[in-house]
């Protein structure tokens, strides 16, 4: 019963940590994208690593997965 009963917590914390480590740029309060350089334009991205979502990123290469459709970056 005891194993049971711990099966749905599990479960809830799983999808709330997927949904959290799977954040980008569409998922930041606005602005979704910074101008220039700025280290608080940031989130984490789907591999759980931290990515970025200011122009900046496209040379340091730590761009969010969606920064390019989000922020119309070419």
């Amino acid at each position: 019963m005891m194993a049971g009963t711990l099966v749905f917590p599990v479960l809830v914390l799983a999808a709330w940590v997927s949904g959290v480590c799977d954040a980008g740029c569409a998922d930041r309060a606005a602005p979704s994208c910074c101008p220039g350089r700025n280290n608080e334009c940031v989130e984490r991205s789907s591999r759980r690593t931290v990515c970025y979502c200011d122009a900046y990123c496209r040379r340091s290469g730590d761009c969010c997965d969606d920064y390019r459709s989000v922020c119309h970056a070419s």
